[in-house]
């Protein structure tokens, strides 16, 4: 681009004016659109708080694994006995209950109860429980 064609281009644009150069069929002209096309959002300074996250913590990050093992245990729950079985998970696609279902299933009745997934996964979880009262926690 010469220079002179460079400083045209940039005194239009500086005076605000549109471009236009006879029979150019490419040209486009830029212009403020009309009012009843402009969109505005309303400012509310008086509209409901914004919701905070809770920070986290070791409580949180624990309900949220345990609300993701019932999950998991609900998905996979045979309706008729209330119990997961090796059929009902595979037919949930829980994969990870086929896998690890003879060691969940502590009593060896073919069936795991909620108790015996959330026990063996809590077994499974690095996030430390809390003693409960008069009880002794050791760790090797």
């Amino acid at each position: 681009m010469s220079k002179r064609l460079f400083l045209v281009l940039a005194g239009c644009l500086a005076a605000g004016s549109p471009i236009s150069t006879a029979g150019a069929d490419d040209t486009i002209v830029l212009r403020q659109p009309p009012e009843h096309m402009i969109v505005r959002m309303p400012h509310r300074r008086d509209g409901p708080a914004k919701k905070v996250p809770a920070p986290i913590s070791p409580q949180s990050v624990q309900d949220a694994v345990d609300a993701r093992i019932r999950s998991m245990f609900d998905r996979a729950v045979d309706p008729s006995t209330g119990r997961v079985t090796i059929a009902s998970a595979g037919k949930a696609g829980v994969g990870y209950f086929i896998g690890q279902f003879h060691e969940m299933d502590r009593d060896d009745d073919g069936s795991l109860t909620f108790g015996e997934v959330e026990g063996f996964l809590d077994a499974q979880s690095p996030i430390a429980k809390p003693a409960a009262e008069g009880s002794v926690q050791v760790i090797e």
